[in-house]
């Protein structure tokens, strides 16, 4: 749960407005979770943060989210997002989620997300739509089992933050 609670998170994140040229934007955010089924383990909500490398220049964004894996420990995921028009092709940094989808809004400029997500052998779906502003990302999940019965909705609206503040926090939440 916690993988795919990481996981989720680094999609929430995963598109928002920038310009075309290569940029790192830095995001703080809570992450709260609502039990559809009255079964499913809620975690606390939860302070996490995200570093946004758009590489336009490579067609592809990269997305490191700092919260708890599934372990409880706090860490670093990192997801690959790959942009062709307004298509894009997600894969975590260990291969086990992926996901393809579609961006709205100007090049490199998106302002709407709208991705769908399988996790490797469990074959947990993850319905992930993100609005975005100049400083803000609203991002909505729903979790559901192989089945496809919605079991987990996964909310937060997210600011935009200085490289100076993502260091402080990334070093707080890291326990350094």
């Amino acid at each position: 749960m916690k993988n795919i609670n990481m996981f989720v998170t680094l999609m929430a994140l995963s598109q928002v407005g920038f310009s075309a040229t290569d940029h790192v934007y830095y995001y703080v955010g809570t992450v709260h979770y609502t039990d559809l089924v009255g079964q499913v383990h809620v975690p606390s909500d939860e302070e996490f943060i995200l570093k946004k490398e758009l590489l336009p220049s490579r067609g592809v964004f990269i997305e490191t989210a700092t919260m708890h894996d599934r372990n409880g420990v706090m860490s670093d995921l990192a997801t690959s997002v790959r942009v062709n028009g307004n298509s894009v092709v997600a894969v975590s940094s260990d291969g086990s989620v992926t996901g393809v989808g579609r961006i709205d809004g100007p090049e490199w400029d998106f302002t709407y997300l709208e991705i769908n997500f399988v996790v490797g052998a469990s074959g947990t779906r993850i319905k992930n739509i993100n609005y975005i502003t100049p400083s803000t990302l609203i991002a909505r999940k729903e979790i559901s089992n192989s089945a496809g019965q919605p079991t987990l909705l996964w909310e937060s609206d997210m600011k935009l933050i200085s490289a100076e503040e993502y260091q402080v926090r990334h070093q707080q939440l890291l326990g350094h």
